[in-house]
């Protein structure tokens, strides 16, 4: 059973026994019961969600009492609340006699040194814990000696996260000389926090005499270049780490240059996070020279350094020699057109790379057509995200020859790029292709004749599966032809419209479709002018269609009418299990008889009917139901949220 729920309701249960005054009774007798249950252990609850709910150091206080009865809860979610100190020392008592929880997280709720203190006796006794995140909590280097002093004796905690906790260099030494005796730990997060130089030696003397950390976190830490020599003249002898983020630590081309070093040397390392470290031409071509000999990384990301083209090229380069690179991600390093070409003549005779990004790289249509030419008779590359490049109409149309010839390429993204007459040419493509799961055109400037394009191909296309269609300039015409293409294809199983301006009419064709369609299991069209026609067209598609299970729809001035007819649809319909109206104008009389059709429907799990204009007694009404129903998890109205989920 896995629960969520809003603060009001968690509190009037957990308050009930002590007859403190709850507030609004929103919750069903069934969700009540597995609120009790969390102290009776009658009904097996497996997870508990309070995620920014408002919880305060009374009510996790409370929260503590049921943790001390309860015995079949693994994982408890109290991330993003106000517990305080008060609230955190007493789940850290709960933890000391509960042997169930496996997973806890308690990130940003500000329980500061005294909570952490708390935590860490419980963890000298506590021996179910498995995970612990504590984040944003303003330990400091007090509650970070107090967990050194736990993780010497606990043997059963495998990650640790401390992010943001306000450690200094102290702090670090003491978790880190803790961790040298302990066996358990392979996760450590110290992300964002000071830990400088002198920090960087304790973690470094860590790094070389630990077997069993794997994932070691030290973005944002401060490290500079002498923190990073040191990390990395600690990692040629680690014989564990295999996964490692730098990311967001100035290190420049000095600090590349002990990556490097470490690129070089590690013989176990797969991924390697270098993001925002303003490492420069120079530091990419040091990065780029080691990646020849290194025979170990799987994963290198370079999000945000400006490598420019001539470290690009040393990287492209790399790639000739290299044979264990699977994922390359050079997100917003001004690579440009001559980058471009250079990775261009690399993915012609590399034969491992499988995910490659280059968003955001101002690479153009002369560096676009060279690396499409590349990927045609490329046999490796299965993600290949190039998103906001400048591509042009030639540029697309090169990508047409792609989408035509390419035998491996599975998610292939190319937002923000602007070329219809090259999406003409990627819609013909798609008759060709075997092997293109994921295509996203988003805010290609698409019109009627490039949705056309694609709409032709997908009648007989049968391996896409999802379409993203966002944000483009197409109309009834180009909808019409993708509704009739629905007709024969059975295989698209996600369809994303948002924001095209869209009116009813536009959407007849492809609801008709989707009463028989069997594919398609969610559909977006979010954000366009849909109105009364487009809702009374959904009404009678969810009145037969018996395969969707997801439809968002909010931003569409959907009014009373069409929420009636959506209301019908509901009626009968026995899959929809997602409902999104948020910012309609279903009003009351669209309201009521959504209210009436939520009482015979059975499928529905969420629907969000916010922004609508549903005022008091229809208010009221769709609450009541939403107490006497076995199926609502999640129900939006007027202003808020009200959740609980329960999963059998």
């Amino acid at each position: 059973v896995v629960m969520t729920m809003n603060m009001s309701e968690f509190e009037e249960l957990l308050f009930q026994d002590e007859n403190v005054t709850g507030s609004e009774d929103t919750l069903s007798e069934h969700d009540k019961q597995c609120i009790r249950e969390l102290k009776s252990n009658t009904f097996r609850l497996d997870e508990l969600n309070l995620v920014s709910v408002g919880l305060t150091d009374k009510t996790a206080q409370a929260v503590s009492m049921a943790i001390k009865e309860n015995n079949t809860t693994k994982r408890l979610d109290l991330s993003e609340n106000s517990v305080g100190p008060t609230g955190g020392k007493a789940i850290g008592e709960a933890l000391s006699v509960n042997n169930t929880i496996e997973f806890l997280n308690l990130s940003k709720n500000n329980i500061c040194a005294e909570g952490g203190i708390a935590i860490a006796t419980a963890l000298k006794t506590n021996t179910s814990l498995k995970e612990l995140m504590l984040g944003w909590n303003m330990i400091g280097d007090d509650g970070a000696m107090a967990l050194a002093g736990a993780l010497k004796v606990n043997s059963t905690l495998t990650t640790l996260d401390l992010w943001g906790s306000q450690l200094s260099m102290d702090g670090c030494k003491s978790i880190c000389e803790a961790l040298k005796e302990n066996s358990s730990i392979s996760t450590l997060s110290l992300h964002f926090n000071t830990l400088g130089e002198e920090g960087a030696k304790s973690v470094a003397d860590l790094i070389q005499s630990s077997t069993t950390i794997v994932n070691l976190n030290l973005a944002r830490t401060d490290l500079g270049v002498g923190g990073v020599r040191e990390i990395s003249d600690a990692m040629k002898s680690n014989t564990s780490i295999t996964q490692l983020d730098l990311s967001d630590n100035n290190l420049g081309d000095d600090g590349a240059v002990h990556v490097a070093n470490l690129i070089q040397n590690s013989k176990i390392l797969k991924v390697l996070d270098l993001t925002k470290n303003n490492i420069m031409e120079r530091g990419g071509d040091i990065l780029g020279d080691a990646l020849q000999s290194n025979n170990s990384l799987s994963s290198l990301i370079l999000t945000k350094n400006e490598i420019g083209a001539e470290g690009c090229g040393h990287i492209a380069a790399s790639l000739m020699k290299n044979s264990t690179l699977q994922e390359l991600n050079l997100w917003g390093c001004r690579i440009g057109a001559e980058g471009g070409k250079s990775l261009a003549e690399a993915l012609k005779s590399n034969s491992t790379l499988t995910t490659l990004d280059l968003t955001r790289n101002k690479i153009g249509e002369e560096g676009s057509c060279a690396l499409a030419k590349a990927l045609v008779n490329n046999t490796s590359l299965k993600t290949f995200i190039f998103a906001e490049n400048m591509l042009g109409e030639e540029g697309m149309s090169c990508f047409g020859d792609v989408v035509k010839n390419n035998k491996c390429i599975e998610t292939l993204i190319l937002f923000g790029n602007r070329g219809n007459d090259g999406i003409i040419s990627i819609g013909e493509g798609l008759a060709f292709n075997t092997t293109i799961r994921t295509l996203n055109l988003r805010w290609n400037g698409i019109t009627d004749e490039g949705l056309m394009a694609i709409a032709n191909s997908l009648e007989s296309n049968n391996t896409l599966e999802e379409l993203i269609l966002d944000t483009n300039s197409f109309g009834t015409k180009g909808c019409t032809a993708l509704g009739s293409a629905m007709f024969k294809n059975n295989t698209i199983s996600y369809l994303s419209l948002r924001q095209n301006f869209l009116e009813g009419e536009a959407i007849a064709t492809l609801c008709k479709a989707l009463q028989t369609n069997t594919s398609v299991k969610k559909v977006n069209l979010s954000d366009n002018h849909l109105g009364g026609e487009g809702g009374k067209a959904l009404g009678e598609m969810l009145a037969k269609n018996g395969a969707l299970e997801i439809i968002t729809l909010w931003g569409n001035a959907i009014d009373e009418e069409g929420g009636k007819s959506i209301a019908s649809g509901l009626m009968v319909n026995n899959t929809i299990q997602t409902l999104n109206l948020f910012f309609n104008k279903v009003g009351d009389e669209g309201g009521d008889a959504i209210a009436n059709a939520l009482l015979k429907n059975t499928s529905i799990k969420t629907i969000d009917l916010r922004e609508n204009g549903i005022h008091g007694p229809v208010e009221r009404k769709i609450l009541e139901i939403k107490k006497t129903s076995k199926t609502i998890s999640s129900l939006g109205i007027s202003h808020m949220k009200v959740k609980c989920k329960n999963c059998m």
